[in-house]
């Protein structure tokens, strides 16, 4: 039996061996096809054979086995190519390369330049070598330069193709010390339709060329000297000597506005279809996103084009003489290629030296069309948007629904990332149509069941072959045609006003997107009237949000494209045929921009920061890089083809379940991000006032007017500048007069106030002047000084205001302090009622607020319900305009903006900022008074009674039968605007006996309150100054209120209010240098003054001689004059006794 066993090892063993020697002979006796002298790039992309059919049997045998499975058999069929090729080249030890070994080697050099890579790929038998690999390039590069045809191979010239080209600079931003010298080139893309006469082509099938064949090396010999190294060549560019002109002839605005009018029919239709997606979209789950939906939904009928590489040229597109020779590379191409016209594309900075060009050497490049990239056009339009929406909500919406990380807000305002951009503002716009539709449903009486089923048997009938060409009108049923005829009403409505200005705002945001959608569709169904409606109408942001480049030169092109349509040049048909985009699949409306395409194809496959670096310091290095950039691309491109790394179109790719999931999931997060903080289509909010949707704050009325009125106003001011133009072509390169953008983020700038130096100049001036002319004046006659100077010598007294016209301030504290010493600081041992100050309380927990208001509300109120009191009094200040503390909220930089909070759920702003806004707190106390009748708040009140002022009416909050019992404390409504005294007020309302703790931090309470102390003796009262006990369990901080009253007297308390007041508080002016110890000493020592003072709050007898008198007595004693009771004698002596003459001989 063993010897059985061992017999048919022996038996399997030779078996192998067999295959294995036979596997062998095939790959020796294979044909060899050695690269040529010439080698070019698809010498490369062919390798030196072919993969022998029974190496791949055998690895498709021993990989797949005998289950073959469709859905991996591409990819399958890719690794076993791969290993076939290790193979041949392992077992050839390299003399023969096969496709895989020298694309590999070639693209992997390319991508990162590193030797290091390349030369372990190459031991494990993947590449050719390092060295290997470079001189392929370098071969492949004076082959370029030998054969360097305007048509590169796979290219028909001849005509009925619609051959056309796209040229671009590309920046290696090579870092070189001297800065000189830097990498960028020239480079482009030629693209073309298959004849009328062949079918349409497959991507990378060659097709009959005028260029040279494959120059293969009969002796089958490699390059006789094998250079890794090129040599220097430089190619010459012929001089632009000519100064283009900047002056453009523009057509009259009427036939703009006639033709935009012609174009109107197209829009409706794009319009139709756009909202019938998003009526689908917010009812049907499985619905994709716009492009998907579109793909699914029509049949594009169009051609699909052909891409080759130009030979680049080694110098960047920024000088006349380089754009020149694109135009003439162009001309050529058009004569080769036996067209009357061809189409050039450029992104704006070359389109527009070119358009000069043009305009200067006519008629010479007349059969050439200038046009502008429509991938750039998208990108500025995304910039103008995003100074449209800037702070206004959108954006931290985003961030809060977590679609757009926090760090990348400013780049997607300023449309940095296209590819974000084009996602998340479609988004974005989509959840607000989405809110939008819901609105408008909840207005009607739509059979909402119905709806929803024609809806999906319209989607289930055209994506079951029975879609409608991409142009063509869709035939609804009726209900389904009249709802979408009611929305588009009610979109109509929204746009002018109708439904207020949040939403009016809101939905213009949407018409902005739809516009952007309605301009691809036009690229991607190749509609020419499309096109020019959406560039017309794009103009208008660019010229309202001080875009000038984008807002002159679209015009000077629109005006170009218009000239094409009244004159029935070839171009309009071809632009229908799709020349203006391109096609690279079968997908349908999967066409794109022709400058996106050249961003996708030879700028980013070619791209490489590693190798740039390291051949910054030589210029034939970067020759040869900059020479071979068309070839190197192709190669990459190829092996992206072959594995699938390429994506030809983004259609499928938004039509994957993973995608459209993904896409809703992110939708989905928006509509409720935006319904947590401010839906700006609810009914509720002020008709009259624009929101920001994220943080409640109210748009000032200049901003306001602004956002509603951009497009009119840059409508307006685009017909104004076509009407100079087609008069005075002169106009066109004049300045175009930059707007003043009014937007949120413009009321979110801090301002720098200009300096009050010029205004102290004048004020000392005055007074200065006036002592000049009693001085000349007393030379010669008697001047009475004492009586000049009882009248004012300055706008403002100086003892009162300083120069630049602001009260004089003194510290308030200090007062507080001498009070304070003497009684002694201790915390009370029981508490049965708290009165906080509102607004200072906020001002010392704002830091660590919530996100959300009612977090915010229960944060507050948990943090009051804290204490040991049965009984919280919540105070805050009323607003009433105007007031007497206008002046100091204005030296606190207060405002008064209106805000709104719309629900619990919506998102705070910086909370302690907006704590200076008025109209913030007015809206956060009536939130608070709301909020806490929730009755999940039982468990915080507990068996507390909670009162709260709002305006001036009291509320009360405490718990009944396990719910909230919100009452109107009438006993405690109060009319006074300043918490401080309502602070009292409260304390005064308390039951008799109470132990009463107030929490304020303002010398005026602590004033206030001993000067009415006489009012609520039976209770005792302390007031804490520190908030809380935090530091090394220190106890708080507090005055016994009733016990300093004692110790000072009655007569002081009372005097203290008016006595505060003279010396200088929020609302008066302190005297020059004076203080408040001093004074109070004063006051303290003479009971005379004291009992003046404490009678100065009785209205009926304020202005008795003799009480005034006393007063001027305390204030020249203030001064150190005794025994006066006149202020305008205590001026007189004061002067004597500076300016008096030292001698009798001094005249004056």
């Amino acid at each position: 039996m063993a010897n059985s066993v061992k017999f048919l090892e022996a038996k399997n063993y030779c078996k192998f061996e067999d295959v294995a020697y036979y596997l062998r002979s095939c790959i020796k006796n294979m044909d060899v096809r050695r690269l040529p002298r010439n080698v070019t790039v698809d010498d490369i992309i062919r390798g030196e054979c072919d993969i022998p059919e029974q190496l791949i049997d055998f690895m498709q045998n021993l990989i797949q086995g005998p289950n073959v499975s469709d859905d991996n058999s591409e990819k399958l069929k890719v690794k076993i190519t791969s290993i076939c090729s290790d193979i041949i080249y392992t077992v050839t030890r390299g003399t023969c390369k096969p496709a895989k070994s020298l694309t590999l080697g070639l693209a992997v050099k390319s991508l990162t330049n590193s030797r290091q890579v390349i030369t372990i790929l190459n031991r494990y038998g993947h590449t050719i070598g390092y060295n290997l690999a470079e001189e392929l390039e370098t071969e492949m590069t004076y082959t370029s330069i030998h054969d360097n045809k305007i048509i590169p191979k796979g290219i028909t010239a001849a005509n009925g193709h619609s051959t056309h080209v796209a040229c671009d600079n590309f920046d290696r931003f090579v870092d070189i010390t001297s800065g000189k010298e830097t990498m960028h080139d020239t480079v482009g893309i030629i693209y073309q339709f298959p004849s009328d006469e062949t079918d349409n082509l497959d991507d990378g099938e060659a097709t009959t060329s005028s260029a040279p064949t494959v120059n293969d090396n009969e002796n089958g010999e490699g390059p006789s000297r094998k250079r890794r190294r090129f040599n220097e060549i430089s190619r010459e560019i012929r001089p632009y000597y000519s100064k283009p002109k900047t002056s453009m002839q523009l057509i009259t605005a009427d036939l703009f506005t006639n033709t935009v009018d012609l174009c109107k029919g197209a829009r409706e239709i794009a319009t139709d279809k756009d909202l019938l997606w998003i009526m689908s979209l917010s009812r049907i789950d499985s619905v994709p996103m716009w492009l998907g939906y579109n793909c699914m939904m029509s049949i594009d009928h169009s051609e699909k084009q052909k891409i080759e590489y130009l030979p680049p040229i080694n110098s960047s597109p920024t000088s006349y003489a380089i754009v020149n020779e694109t135009l003439n590379m162009a001309k050529e191409i058009a004569e080769k290629c036996q067209q009357a016209e061809i189409i050039v594309t450029y992104d704006l900075a070359i389109a527009k030296m070119t358009m000069q060009i043009q305009e200067q050497e006519k008629p010479q490049y007349n059969n050439i069309f200038v046009n502008l990239g429509a991938f750039h056009t998208e990108m500025a339009f995304f910039k103008a948007i995003g100074k449209y929406i800037d702070c206004s909500g959108l954006v931290e919406i985003l961030v809060q629904a977590e679609v757009l990380a926090g760090g990348s807000m400013n780049s997607f305002l300023d449309s940095k990332h296209f590819n974000r951009c084009k996602r998340l503002h479609p988004l974005t716009a989509a959840a607000l149509q989405i809110l939008h539709f819901q609105q408008y449903l909840s207005t009607t009486n739509i059979a909402v069941e119905a709806m929803d089923e024609l809806l999906q048997t319209q989607i289930q009938n055209e994506s079951n072959q029975a879609a409608y060409d991409v142009n063509e009108r869709i035939e609804l049923p009726d209900l389904l045609s009249r709802i979408l005829n009611g929305y588009k009403e009610f979109c109509h409505q929204t746009l002018i006003g109708e439904k207020g200005k949040t939403a009016q705002y809101y939905y213009q945001y949407c018409e902005l997107l739809n516009l952007y959608r309605r301009f691809s569709r036009s690229i991607r169904t190749s509609n020419f009237e499309l096109y020019v409606d959406s560039i017309f109408n794009m103009s208008d942001l660019f010229f309202a949000l001080n875009q000038p480049n984008y807002a002159r030169w679209s015009l000077s092109y629109l005006s170009n494209l218009i000239n094409l349509y009244t004159n029935n040049s070839s171009l309009v048909a071809e632009f229908r045929r799709g020349a203006f985009g391109i096609r690279r699949t079968t997908a349908n409306f999967a066409r794109s921009p022709v400058d996106l395409t050249l961003e996708q194809t030879i700028n980013a496959d070619a791209s490489n920061q590693m190798a740039d670096n390291l051949a910054a310091d030589s210029i034939s290095a970067r020759q040869r890089w900059a020479l071979s950039h068309s070839m190197r691309t192709k190669i990459l491109t190829t092996i992206k083809q072959n594995i699938g790394l390429t994506k030809k179109d983004d259609t499928s790719h938004s039509l994957q379940k993973s995608k459209v999931k993904k896409d809703k999931k992110n939708l989905n997060s928006i509509v409720e991000a935006i319904k947590c903080t401010m839906n700006p289509f609810d009914d509720t909010i002020d008709k009259d006032i624009l929101f920001n949707i994220s943080t409640g704050k109210a748009a000032s009325t200049e901003v306001t007017d602004f956002l509603l009125n951009v497009k009119t106003a840059g409508y307006q001011q685009k017909l104004n500048f076509i009407l100079e133009c087609s008069s005075t072509p002169a106009r066109f390169d004049k300045p175009i007069k930059r707007n003043k953008i009014f937007n949120f983020a413009s009321q979110c700038m801090t301002k720098v106030l200009s300096s009050k130096d010029k205004n102290k100049k004048i004020l000392l001036k005055m007074e200065r002047d006036i002592f000049d002319r009693l001085l000349a004046i007393s030379l010669n006659k008697k001047i009475n000084l004492e009586y000049c100077l009882t009248f004012p010598l300055a706008p403002m007294p100086p003892a009162l205001f300083s120069c630049t016209g602001e009260m004089l301030k003194t510290s308030k504290s200090t007062l507080a302090k001498i009070l304070k010493s003497e009684t002694k600081m201790v915390e009370p041992t029981y508490i049965n009622v708290e009165i906080i100050d509102g607004f200072y309380y906020l001002h010392l927990i704002g830091s660590s607020m919530p996100q959300t208001f009612d977090k915010i509300a229960e944060t507050i109120l948990f943090k009051i319900c804290s204490t040991n009191a049965t009984e919280v009094h919540l105070i805050f200040d009323r607003y009433l305009s105007p007031s007497i503390k206008d002046s100091e909220r204005e030296s606190r930089k207060e405002f008064d903006i209106p805000y709104k909070i719309s629900g619990p759920q919506q998102t705070r702003p910086n909370f302690l900022q907006s704590l200076k806004n008025s109209r913030f707190k007015e809206a956060l106390v009536q939130f608070l008074a709301d909020y806490w009748e929730n009755n999940h708040l039982v468990t915080i009140i507990q068996n507390k009674k909670k009162f709260l002022t709002v305006n001036y009416q009291c509320y009360s909050y405490q718990v009944h039968e396990n719910s909230i019992k919100k009452s109107e404390e009438v006993n405690y409504e109060c009319h006074h605007e300043e918490a401080d005294t309502r602070i009292i007020f409260h304390a005064h309302k308390a039951e008799p006996g109470s132990r009463i703790l107030i929490k304020a931090s303002d010398t005026d309470v602590l004033i206030i309150l001993l000067g009415n102390m006489h009012k609520i003796s039976e209770s005792e009262i302390w007031l804490a100054t520190s908030a809380t006990k935090k530091t090394n369990n220190q106890p708080v901080d507090c005055i016994n209120c009733t016990d300093l009253a004692l110790k000072l007297g009655l007569k002081l308390c009372q005097s203290l209010p008016a006595f505060h007041a003279f010396t200088g508080c929020d609302y008066t002016a302190a005297f020059h240098n004076k203080g408040k110890v001093k004074p109070f000493k004063l006051l303290s020592k003479n009971e005379k003054y004291q009992t003046v003072f404490a009678s100065l709050t009785d209205e009926a007898d304020i202005f008795i001689n003799e009480k005034m008198n006393t007063v001027q007595e305390f204030t020249a004693n203030m001064y150190g004059v005794k025994n006066c009771t006149k202020v305008n004698e205590v001026r007189y002596r004061i002067f004597l006794k500076k300016y008096s003459a030292k001698e009798d001989s001094e005249q004056f």
